[in-house]
């Protein structure tokens, strides 16, 4: 079972993405990251930023939040070891160049 952390977890997107995949037998939704606190946890715990976790159990991390959030999950998940998809848009080439660079140090 893959555990996941959804940043931007009180979104609309972030809420429909735990919803889903938390009902599949594959993945368990351990962490819901967002500035505001979700309307449902869907069994997650809550944490207002990434870098209040310490990587450990976590084997991908889901960021639909802002792009400026997406550069800070792609550090994380580097330093980290953490596998990362991105479902956000609207990223600056520079932005882009960030998330590819950090895409070097993962598995």
């Amino acid at each position: 079972m893959k555990r996941l952390v959804i940043v931007g977890g009180a979104g609309r997107m972030g809420q429909a993405l735990a919803l889903g995949l938390g009902a599949m037998a594959d993945f368990k939704i351990a962490l819901l990251i967002d500035v505001r606190e979700p309307a449902s946890l869907y069994g997650a715990t809550y944490a207002k930023s990434l870098s209040d976790n310490d990587g450990l159990g976590v084997d991908v991390v889901v960021d639909f939040s802002a792009p400026e959030s997406v550069v800070a999950s792609a550090h994380w998940c580097a330093q980290h070891q953490v596998g990362l998809v991105v479902g956000t848009t609207g990223l600056s080439a520079e932005q882009r160049s960030a998330v590819d660079e950090a895409s070097t140090k993962t598995y």
